[in-house]
């Protein structure tokens, strides 16, 4: 017991508006959530599916990026590496923080848990994708003094510091109370074709004020600096131009005779197609602020602002490169790579506002939630593209066969059973040599604008001696945007207003052992999409969706389940028009008029069999296909990036006479389909995959300060795979951390 959780209780106002992380069921196991109801609540009341992975948990399997997260959430698919977001039944799910959805990245310093909560729900804060919301909920103040600091060196050049401090600040008499953070990462990218890593830095100040008891302010302030490499796989190796045609035996995806292609080659499908000296740097500013007061013992109120900017600029080479294999060897293809810049400046203001009605007559316990919610979103692009050059003039050096050459491979060379060579890109790639920023010829100028002002009304009730809860929602959004493509002259605005709901109820079967729940939800999410053939923005799309299952909790927190079948739409799904003609000619370029679905079962476990031991299981199935659509191809298809099944099995043991904490961590996916086919790329299958990870760590106390040693193996088998996009993963990871709290 010890050396449970040494996370200080934080200074709570109003415990109705947030979780606290002195409520779990042990360190891995939360009991309470604020997804799926904007205020805190237990989980097994929440008539929804809920999954929440908490700060030990993530620490403990080295979980800090989002997809990797991912691979222990039940019916989701992890590893895509695609930018089409994270995928849970079926579809992309909303990574929020706070319930903000344009706002400061959220790492282990400045997020206390994660909360995903599926299906549609745009009732909660607007506008939703129909995969779910990722919700970060973030660190407050402490109210007792901590400090703590970690170190982590790894494999593949990986490097993580962190250090945070809270309490109350001195003389001022339990007034004012801080948290502070500051984090350093460092990691390979997963391409060849780097200098220096992707480094990242986060830097966080929270102050809390305490008025009165029931009356509080919360300012923070963060700032994150970031210099990234955008790298991409997406190098297509094309079939040989004669003989059989043939791909050899293990080229990765390949079944059959594929005739078009394939995107990933191991020592190619390993090589950025953004080129040698892709960068990318990135600066995100932070400012929220938090006002908590109670009214009485009926009314609660909540009222968040959020101010958010993200500027960024990259360098890279455009396009992407083809290559043909062939019995000697593989040769370049053609492509028109040119050098490329780009400027984003990404800016955000948004606030919320909740109040909240707790009340009782008779037997009856109600909650009504009135909240209201705006946010003003901008973002202006602006690209430019140098050049093409196809001969070593115009300060371009081409991708060298000179191992000599810093651009050969990093070193690698290609070997095949046939034979052995490495390609030479006659298009272009390699060195730039004047800068990306001295680009002028302008490709892309656009900015586009996004205001939502949305309404909220939830009602919750408690019947029958708490045998019965009933929860019911409405919310009505308005919201209005614009697209300005200054280059091409295409333009769109819309405004409209969306409305959705959201209805559900539990019923005690067996007190909390065993509850029945059943929920049904909309969303509606409007694209950044124009449609030039009618200078119009492409309408929103909308989903439907609802769940029935179990929920448990059992042993007083000892165990506990839920177990859920679903089904969600996506309805005004865009696709290709074939009837488009050309731009401004008034035929639309996209249809939407076309339905994908997807249905299934997930299922969620835990189990303390003894206070050592822990378990968590989570399994899901999900059936997805496209219904309807103009590309014929696609009907009855299973939708991309979406594994039919997926799962993941954790075990922790602790031995404390030796104050030692071990676990394994295993996930396995079935395989799913990456690409349709096109012009150049036959419908890929990513293969499915069987995976584990596994730590131990050592913890003592000297004084009053606790330290723990930890040693994370990630992916023990040493897996190779690649993602769709061609990505190829790191293989076995090796990490050792030192972490100091006092």
């Amino acid at each position: 017991p010890e050396f449970q959780s040494t996370q200080s209780d934080e200074v709570v106002t109003l415990e109705e508006f947030q979780v606290s992380s002195e409520k779990l069921r042990d360190t891995y196991i939360a009991g309470e959530a604020t997804a799926g109801t904007r205020t805190g609540d237990k989980i097994v009341l929440i008539p929804l599916s809920v999954q929440v992975f908490t700060e030990d948990f993530i620490n403990d399997f080295q979980l800090f990026d989002d997809d990797a997260l991912l691979a222990y959430v039940s019916a989701a698919t992890p590893n895509t590496g695609t930018s089409t977001g994270i995928r849970v039944r079926g579809f992309n799910a909303l990574v929020t923080r706070d319930g903000f959805q344009y706002a400061m990245p959220g790492t282990p310093s400045n997020t206390l848990q994660t909360e995903i909560i599926k299906g549609p729900l745009s009732t909660l804060y607007g506008r939703a994708t129909p995969g779910g919301i990722v919700n970060k909920i973030s660190r407050r103040p402490g109210a007792r003094p901590k400090y703590s600091a970690s170190a982590t060196v790894g494999s593949d050049y990986f490097r993580r510091f962190n250090a945070t401090g809270t309490g109350p600040v001195p003389g001022t008499a339990g007034k004012l109370y801080y948290y502070a953070y500051a984090e350093y990462q460092n990691a390979r990218p997963p391409h060849e074709n780097f200098q220096d890593g992707n480094k990242k830095y986060f830097l966080g100040l929270s102050l809390l004020y305490k008025f009165a008891q029931a009356t509080s302010l919360t300012a923070t302030i963060e700032y994150q600096p970031e210099r990234t490499r955008d790298t991409a796989g997406g190098i297509i190796l094309l079939p040989p131009a004669a003989g059989d045609k043939a791909f050899p035996a293990g080229t990765p995806f390949v079944t059959g005779d594929p005739k078009k292609g394939v995107r990933s080659w191991l020592g190619i499908g390993d090589f950025s197609a953004y080129g040698p000296q892709v960068w990318r740097t990135c600066e995100y500013y932070g400012l929220n602020l938090l006002f908590e007061h109670r009214f009485n013992t009926v009314l609660s109120f909540r009222a968040a602002f959020q101010s958010y900017r993200k500027d960024s600029k990259k360098g890279r080479w455009s396009g992407g490169d083809q290559y043909r294999w062939s019995a000697t060897g593989i040769y370049a293809g053609t492509n028109d790579r040119r050098p490329l810049y780009e400027h984003n400046d990404e800016r955000n203001a948004a606030g919320q506002m909740d109040l909240l009605a707790r009340f009782k007559t008779g037997p009856v316990t109600h909650r009504i939630l009135a909240a209201v919610d705006t946010s003003d979103f901008s973002r202006p692009l602006i690209q430019t593209l140098g050049a093409y050059s196809s001969a070593l003039d115009g300060g371009i050096d081409k991708l060298s066969t000179n191992p000599d050459s810093p651009w050969y491979y990093a070193g690698r060379r290609l070997s095949f059973s046939t034979g052995s060579s490495l390609p030479v890109n006659a298009g272009g790639y390699g060195w730039y040599n004047n800068a990306f920023e001295n680009i002028k010829t302008v490709n892309t100028d656009y900015k586009w604008e996004k205001f939502t002002a949305g309404a909220l009304i939830s009602y919750r009730a408690s019947l029958w001696q708490d045998k019965l809860a009933v929860m019911a929602s409405e919310r009505l959004d308005y919201f209005d945007d614009l697209y300005d493509n200054k280059r091409t002259g295409a333009k769109g605005t819309l405004s409209d207003i969306a409305y959705t709901y959201s209805l559900g109820a539990n019923y005690k079967i067996a007190g909390d052992a065993l509850l029945i729940y059943a929920s049904v939800s909309t969303g509606f999410e409007p694209t950044s999409t124009v449609d030039d053939g009618i200078d119009k923005l492409v309408p929103p799309q909308k989903s439907f969706g609802y769940e029935a299952g179990f929920k448990g909790d059992l042993a007083n927190g000892k165990a506990g389940y839920t177990i859920s079948l679903y089904t969600v739409e996506l309805q005004n799904v865009r696709s290709n028009n074939p009837d488009y003609q050309a731009a401004g000619q008034g035929v639309p370029r996209y249809n939407t008029d076309n339905l994908n679905t997807a249905k299934g079962v997930d299922a969620n476990f835990f189990v303390r069999p003894a206070h050592t031991l822990t378990l968590q299981c989570a399994v899901g199935c999900t059936d997805s296909k496209t219904d309807k659509a103009d590309d014929q191809f696609a009907v009855g298809q299973p939708l991309q990036y979406v594994s039919k099944w997926n799962g993941s099995l954790v075990v922790r043991y602790e031995i404390p006479r030796w104050n030692v904490v071990t676990g394994v961590g295993m996930r396995a996916q079935t395989r799913f389909l990456c690409n349709y086919a096109t012009a150049t790329i036959n419908d890929l299958w990513r293969p499915g995959l069987l995976l584990a990870d596994a730590f131990v760590n050592y913890k003592f106390k000297w004084g009053q300060s606790t330290h723990k040693v930890a040693l994370n193996l990630n992916n023990i088998t040493g897996k190779k795979y690649y993602t769709n996009t061609g990505r190829l993963n790191y293989g076995f990871e090796g990490r050792l951390s030192y972490n100091f709290n006092y």
